[in-house]
């Protein structure tokens, strides 16, 4: 899964085409969120190949001719993949915000220290 920020006039039922992927797709979803400043994020079922200088589709679930969809891409010397084709709009969705989900049972309000005391405690009398 890579992740890339939209486009101003990206429309989700359309291909993503290569100027909007400019900006490029990152490894980290943390990554396309520091510089999408109001734009949606999106998320790309695609990997980089870097043997081959290519993205494929991931997972193969997106079939064209026999085989899953691929396409020519670079790699910058940040990480940043850029995708010289346009991405199919099946193979891109629309994520919103991270979040955290916290299960009340594993909560710990008192975090464990990993220090061990250097003396022994006092025994009661």
């Amino acid at each position: 899964m890579l992740y890339t920020v939209a486009d101003v006039n990206w429309d989700p039922r359309r291909p993503l085409p290569p100027l909007a992927a400019r900006a490029g797709f990152y490894r980290m979803r943390a990554s396309a969120v520091t510089i999408a400043d109001g734009r949606p994020v999106l998320a790309a079922a695609i990997r980089y190949d870097s043997l081959r200088g290519r993205v494929v589709a991931h997972g193969g679930e997106h079939e064209v001719q026999g085989g899953p969809w691929v396409a020519p891409a670079t790699m910058n010397d940040l990480g940043a993949v850029t995708v010289l084709a346009p991405v199919p709009a099946d193979l891109i969705r629309e994520i919103g915000p991270a979040e955290i989900r916290l299960d009340r049972g594993s909560l710990s309000v008192f975090p464990r220290s990993h220090a061990r005391a250097p003396f022994a405690p006092v025994a009661a009398r």
